[in-house]
């Protein structure tokens, strides 16, 4: 009500409505608003506004749903939209767009997919796809860890560079 203390409306209980608990208005303080705890509703947490602050809802948790975390849009940090954790879906994460950093996406990881990491596209960084290691036929193509798949590391295609 209009005498209630602001900080006290925006603490969630388990005795509170968890759906207007979780609504933001211009009365409510946001940074409170914006953190997402087990008894608030993921799917209205999850979702950026412009009264949101941006930076707190693009940071993935184990309660927030990962599809809406991984989608990158105008008004989301690039940086954290770029970056694979444990609990982000992979083959997005690995998709290369002209939204996100290149030189993040060209970076395999032991959680990423070998295959796509391998495959050099216009949008990947061509010197990366052709970095070599001890596991390859330096005389074939180039660059290869433990982690690539030898024969799709070695095969030279139009767009990965043959005298390296």
């Amino acid at each position: 009500t209009y005498s209630t203390i602001v900080s006290v409306c925006n603490t969630c209980t388990y005795s509170r409505i968890v759906s207007v608990c979780n609504t933001c208005t211009y009365s409510r303080i946001v940074s409170v608003c914006n953190t997402c705890t087990s008894s608030r509703i993921v799917s209205v947490c999850n979702t950026c506004t412009s009264s949101r602050i941006v930076s707190v809802c693009n940071t993935c948790t184990s309660s927030r749903i990962v599809s809406v975390c991984n989608t990158c849009t105008s008004s989301t940090n690039m940086s954290v939209c770029n970056t694979c954790t444990s609990s982000r879906i992979v083959s997005v994460c690995n998709t290369c767009t002209s939204s996100r950093i290149v030189s993040v996406c060209n970076t395999c990881t032991s959680s990423r997919i070998v295959s796509i990491c391998n495959t050099c596209t216009s949008s990947r960084i061509v010197s990366i796809c052709n970095t070599c290691t001890s596991l390859r036929i330096v005389s074939v193509c180039n660059t290869c860890t433990y982690s690539r798949i030898v024969s799709v590391c070695n095969t030279c295609a139009s767009s990965r560079i043959v005298s390296v």
